[in-house]
């Protein structure tokens, strides 16, 4: 597995890996007064350029592909339909809290919260605890957190998406940045972190990166 240089990204072998798109949060948004256009074909194009920049053939969402966790209305669900159309290959969702009702939009293979192992990895969304074979893995792939780092100094407050790894076990615990343009952030050097696995400690030793691979400091 690889990190992709600049993006909240990953990749093995032909497959691209991305987490917490959110689609249709701005159906959310707009209940707060907000108002964004729609952003599912933005999200699927960058997806596509992404995926022709790194010669992947398939697509999987770890978890949170649609962002309302209490049903799935018509216009949400057009929503991901044409997302999945227009990116035009196979995709897979690791479900995670918010992915409630998805199965079934065609063109979608929906795997459970417990997550699956792809490629030697294990994947998983990061909210619910991972079945025996994920937590075996060498190499544990999740999202969730939307992990930001933020810093503050004389001159005002700024934050960077970053890459969050911790040890868990004998391997290791990759946390993928959001995806989504406005999904939003945990403050991973400021705030409680999300999940069964850091709520219990067997997340140890957690540092951020910068997208660009710069280390932060610890989270």
């Amino acid at each position: 597995m690889k990190l992709v240089t600049g993006e909240p990204a990953a990749v093995s072998g032909k497959t691209l890996m991305i987490a917490d798109l959110h689609l249709g949060v701005e159906l959310e948004l707009r209940k707060q007064g907000l108002r964004f256009a729609p952003q599912h074909l933005k999200e699927a194009a960058r997806v596509a350029a992404l995926m022709e920049k790194t010669k992947t053939k398939r697509l999987v969402i770890v978890g949170d592909a649609k962002h309302d966790v209490r049903g799935f209305d018509a216009q949400e669900r057009r929503m991901v339909r044409e997302f999945v159309d227009a990116i035009g290959c196979e995709v897979t969702v690791v479900k995670g809290n918010h992915d409630s009702m998805l199965s079934g939009v065609k063109g979608l293979t929906v795997e459970p919260p417990c997550g699956i192992v792809f490629e030697g990895i294990g994947l998983v969304h990061g909210h619910a605890w991972p079945c025996d074979e994920v937590l075996a893995r060498k190499t544990i792939l999740c999202g969730h957190q939307h992990p930001i780092y933020s810093f503050e100094d004389s001159l005002g407050k700024w934050q960077v998406q970053c890459w969050l790894k911790a040890s868990l076990g004998k391997g290791k615990l990759v946390v993928l940045p959001a995806f989504g343009l406005l999904a939003g952030g945990t403050r991973v050097n400021k705030e409680k972190l999300l999940g069964p696995l850091f709520a219990v400690g067997k997340a140890r030793d957690r540092r951020a990166f910068t997208l660009y691979g710069e280390a932060l400091g610890k989270a």
